[in-house]
């Protein structure tokens, strides 16, 4: 018996994930995701202050999500974010665009619509701005699209 109630607690535990354990930036921004089938990890750490986590998800046509957040105990430095298409039919810029608009919804401190609107206007040739003190990069539309948010004053 008491193996079993072990059993049930490192099984529930282990449900938590990364999120409950990670600073409320952290949780705040990761939460949407693992609520919607992402596998987060992390922290790991590197030779920052830092911590980094990670989710990714695939769906049934071959499309790889992955996104990548870089905070510390207080906010949300970086996030790194990926869209892979080149596994399934042709690459569909909405699908893209909805999975970038998402990540526009992490709190780094602008209006999330400041960055969607930014994105949204440029999913399909790409860019840079400053927008407000956070960094964007975009790359072009196309099998594989990255995209950056940094906080440039953290």
């Amino acid at each position: 018996m008491t193996a079993l109630l072990l059993g049930i607690a490192i099984f529930s535990s282990g449900c938590l994930g990364p999120t409950s354990s990670s600073p409320k930036a952290v949780a705040d921004a990761l939460d949407p995701f693992a609520h919607s089938g992402f596998t987060c990890s992390g922290p790991t750490r590197d030779n920052s202050a830092y911590g980094q986590w990670r989710c990714d998800r695939s769906d049934s046509s071959g499309v790889s999500f992955s996104m990548f957040v870089d905070a510390d105990a207080t906010r949300v430095k970086q996030v790194l974010a990926t869209v892979a298409q080149s596994e399934g039919p042709a690459p569909d810029m909405s699908v893209t665009q909805q999975f970038f608009d998402r990540i526009a919804e992490i709190d780094m401190g602008v209006q999330p619509s400041t960055i969607r609107g930014w994105i949204d206007a440029r999913i399909a040739s790409g860019g840079q701005e400053d927008l407000d003190g956070i960094f964007v990069t975009l790359d072009p539309f196309g099998a594989v699209s990255h995209l950056s948010l940094f906080v440039k004053d953290a």
